[in-house]
């Protein structure tokens, strides 16, 4: 792995995809856990959708023997975000998000705006980390990039996050949007202010994916990861902060995580 390459692409385009970074078996056990729960979230009283009933967030279960080290502390991803943001970095977010099968699309989005709209580009702050457990392409959903939007300030401050047709249209022409095609296990590194979409699943068959939220050492996050007590020893003394929010082992639920979101 080239990282220097790696760190230069994900500038100019806010993503970067890195293949074969994950233990094959690995995925194959979160696969099996993200699948058995999707209709667990589903029978929740208050399911968290994302901006549709076609896609929910989803935890993958923070616990022993769901917890693996090339998943949350991966050397190679650890390299190309420190590069990125300048210093060493915490993760402050384990989810991820499942397309339900159906014709379902998100409006086109950034997950976080530049701080003022129209002003000066500001350096990376937050990268995603995303990790299909399933093969993904268009046919199943893969989402939606739209390469270099995160270097465009249009939407920035206290606004609603939603792209307008008229934006759109003027990135499509120069550089329009990809959805990638990659295999289980794929980590694709993007911007947090990149613009992008959940697309349809056109198969029988849910896809889910995993996604962490990387920022610098000291700077204000979101939150942190719901863990039970048992955890805690896995995130300790590793080459990142990881940014905890520790329940007790009795009675810890991962089903019950996150909330709808645009809905």
């Amino acid at each position: 792995m080239n990282i220097q390459r790696a760190v230069t692409d994900f500038h100019a385009n806010g993503y970067f995809i890195i293949e074969d970074a994950i233990n094959p078996a690995h995925i194959d056990v979160l696969r099996n856990a993200m699948l058995a729960d999707v209709e667990k979230v589903l029978a929740r009283t208050d399911t968290p959708f994302n901006f549709n009933k076609g896609n929910i967030q989803q935890a993958p279960p923070p616990f022993e023997p769901y917890l693996f080290e090339d998943v949350l502390f991966n050397d190679i991803i650890i390299e190309i975000a420190e590069q990125i943001l300048g210093g060493p970095v915490k993760n402050s977010f384990y989810s991820g998000n499942t397309a339900l099968p159906g014709d379902h699309t998100q409006p086109v989005h950034p997950d976080m705006p530049h701080p003022v709209a129209g002003g000066a580009f500001t350096p990376t702050s937050t990268i995603i980390v995303n990790i299909p457990v399933v093969d993904i392409s268009a046919t199943n959903g893969a989402t939606q990039l739209w390469p270099t939007t995160h270097l465009d300030t249009t939407y920035g401050g206290d606004v609603e996050c939603i792209v307008k047709p008229h934006d759109l249209e003027r990135f499509r022409l120069s550089h329009p949007p990809i959805q990638p095609t990659v295999k289980a296990g794929t980590v694709i590194l993007r911007d947090m202010r990149l613009w992008h979409a959940g697309m349809p699943n056109h198969t029988p068959n849910p896809r889910p994916m995993i996604a962490m939220m990387l920022w610098k050492v000291g700077s204000q996050t979101f939150g942190g990861i719901d863990v039970p007590e048992r955890s805690v020893p896995f995130f300790q003394g590793r080459r990142i902060e990881t940014e905890l929010v520790i329940k007790p082992d009795n009675g810890f639920d991962h089903i019950h995580h996150g909330e709808s979101y645009g809905v």
